[in-house]
């Protein structure tokens, strides 16, 4: 009761917009601090900064000591200045037609097994499963390195190949969150900066018919972002960041219009990492079981169809469902759940296989090469850190530089170099 109240009190326009409460449970068990901040001041990564500074200035006070805590880095105020500044350049607006020509099949319904009502917070319900410490061992430390990716990839790669054949649909449209916090400028440092700044990747997924996880290396390519894009919010920057002016000619002003009315993706992914690393088992605070309350309004109504979210706890991957009753059957979502663990278990299972390992296109992306000619050029090599197509003048140093051991060290790079013409 006192934590779904600490929640309905945050008012936006009024205050507040953060609330402390603490329960004393008496002397023969641990008290509960409740903390309550809306997401427009804090996201995941706030939180860890905030749990952090919280304990050190606990642990400074005990001691009696005055409260000192880490350096401030970059202001959010900064930052979105910057943010708002990057929209309106011509980087972004390049990028138009290719997000144009991605819509004709980005986004399609999912399937549903009624429509008894609104999709509304109260409808909400949840199916969660998990990996074993072992097997999260494994996703973290095996899987990355046999195909040079990322965690998101692999968990997206699971979740195509178990929402596709569902769904019936040739992509899987997803809004992947992310923490928001890009370095636009050199010297921003965003690593304690306390702020909601949470934005959506709008990722594009497919897989070819008849493919298996077990059969075929999972697609670190499909990140459906602009090809070589190091910022990667493209579309959220061009659908609500930028602003044209009358020097935009009328093409692009009708594509920029068109985007912005697009549908959003109806499915949500957001891999928060390791919460491990944020409360410790050996420190003053640790995560109390009881819950924290309904962080949104009961008759809200909700963005997505699917918000899947998935977390380190305990050392164990963790991954939770949240559907609406109003349009999903429990034993649907549930059996979706039950084939995306089985899959990330496949993806594990081929990853630790040596045979299988490699690179892909996405790993050498000035070198323009296909899947075919890098499997025949690199095999199952994993010490190239480099492949370059070369020009004319290029063709003596490629031939040192891939036959000669001694040549990769006198170029002070860890692994080997393959420049390919």
């Amino acid at each position: 009761m006192h934590a779904r109240d600490a929640q309905a009190a945050l008012n936006l326009f009024h205050g507040p917009v953060w609330k402390a409460v603490w329960f004393d449970l008496g002397a023969e068990q641990p008290s509960r601090l409740l903390l309550v901040i809306h997401h427009l001041l804090v996201d995941g990564v706030s939180w860890r900064v905030l749990l952090e500074d919280i304990q050190v200035a606990y642990s400074q006070l005990v001691q009696n000591q005055a409260v000192k805590l880490a350096a401030k880095t970059t202001a959010f105020q900064q930052w979105a200045g910057q943010l708002q500044s990057y929209a309106q350049s011509e980087e972004v607006v390049k990028q138009l037609p290719y997000w144009l020509a991605q819509t004709d099949h980005l986004f399609h319904n999912l399937p549903t097994d009624h429509q008894t009502g609104a999709n509304t917070a109260s409808s909400v319900e949840h199916v969660r499963q998990a990996l074993n410490r072992e097997e999260t061992r494994a996703l973290l430390e095996d899987v990355p390195p046999a195909f040079h990716t990322q965690i998101n990839d692999v968990l997206l790669t699971a979740l195509a190949l178990t929402l596709l054949p569902w769904s019936g649909n040739r992509a899987l449209f997803v809004n992947l969150e992310s923490h928001g916090r890009e370095y636009l400028q050199p010297g921003m440092d965003l690593s304690r900066s306390v702020a909601g700044s949470p934005a959506y990747i709008h990722c594009c997924w497919t897989c070819g018919t008849g493919r298996d996880a077990t059969a075929d290396r999972f697609e670190a390519d499909q990140r459906a972002v602009a090809p070589g894009a190091t910022f990667r919010h493209w579309l959220w920057a061009l659908r609500y960041l930028y602003q044209p002016d009358e020097s935009l000619p009328a093409e692009q002003r009708a594509t920029l219009e068109q985007l912005r009315t697009l549908p959003c993706a109806q499915l949500s992914f957001n891999y928060l990492g390791q919460f491990d690393q944020v409360i410790q088992s050996d420190g003053i605070f640790g995560e109390a079981a009881e819950s924290s309350g309904m962080s949104q309004y009961e008759n809200n109504l909700r963005v997505h169809l699917l918000d899947i979210t998935a977390s380190i706890v305990d050392g164990g991957f963790a991954i939770d469902w949240a559907y609406s009753t109003a349009h999903h059957e429990a034993k649907t979502i549930e059996r979706l759940a039950n084939n995306f663990i089985q899959r990330v278990r496949q993806i594990i299972v081929l990853c630790q296989d040596l045979q299988n390992s490699g690179y892909t296109p996405s790993d050498f992306p000035l070198a323009c090469m296909t899947q075919e000619q890098i499997d025949r050029l690199l095999g199952n090599n994993r010490n190239v850190e480099s492949v370059y197509r070369c020009r004319p003048c290029s063709r003596v140093c490629c031939s040192i530089v891939s036959m000669s051991q001694s040549a990769a060290t006198i170029l002070s790079r860890p692994a080997l170099a393959l420049m390919v013409h």
